[in-house]
Formats: C-alpha cells, sequence, structure tokens
C-alpha cells in the first residue's frame, strides 16, 4: 500500500494517519513537499513518477524501492 500526502491543504489528516496505520505491511507513505491536495504530479512530476512506479515495480515484479536522492 502506498499513501501519497499533500504537504498542504489536505485535511483529513487523523483519518489518513488512521489509514496508515491499519494498513498490512508491505506499506509506505509519502509527503509532497509544496503539493496540495491532489497535485502531488505538479509539484514534484519526476519524484512522483519515480515513487508511484517504484511501488508497482515492487509490488508486481518484486523489485527492491529505488532510493530518493532527496
Amino acid at each position: 500500500m502506498f499513501f501519497i500526502y499533500a504537504e498542504r491543504g489536505q485535511g483529513g489528516e487523523d483519518l489518513s494517519q488512521d489509514f496508515y496505520e491499519s494498513a498490512s505491511e508491505p506499506k509506505a507513505v509519502w509527503e509532497v513537499p509544496g503539493a496540495t491536495h491532489t497535485a502531488g504530479i505538479e509539484a514534484r512530476p519526476r519524484q512522483y513518477e519515480r515513487k508511484v512506479v517504484g511501488c508497482f515495480d515492487g509490488a508486481l515484479l518484486g523489485k527492491p524501492p529505488v532510493r530518493d536522492p532527496s
């Protein structure tokens, strides 16, 4: 499970934390710096693509996650 949150304007932070804590492993969370709700791809397009594709690679191909240099 991969949770992506906006740094600002997300709303429902307590509920989001509850979802994360309730999820089974493997799980990851990313708070997108500078993003508002649903705008993570616009705020950090290369990082967003790398993280989302990495999540699918791990889940579907068993590849380890790519370390984010930032």
